[in-house]
């Protein structure tokens, strides 16, 4: 990824709108759910869920963020 956290929120931001067609994203995205950027997290949480069942990969890694409240993953 970019170093620049705008860079890589317009990135999930673009895949997001780009829903299934964005599926080859997808170790991409799983691994921005662990950016240092609240708001990559977020907006690479909503690109997985605009891929719906295509996404399928990325439930073991958010299970584990919704089951860690210490986490704040998701921007408020």
């Amino acid at each position: 990824g970019d170093e620049n956290p705008i860079v890589r929120r317009n990135s999930a931001q673009a895949l997001r709108g780009m829903g299934i067609e964005a599926r080859e994203s997808l170790p991409a995205l799983v691994k921005a759910l662990d950016d240092e950027d609240a708001e990559v997290r977020g907006l690479a949480c909503d690109a997985l869920g605009a891929m719906g069942i295509e996404a399928d990969a990325a439930i073991p890694r958010l299970r584990q963020l919704l089951a860690d409240q210490r986490e704040t993953w998701y921007p408020p």
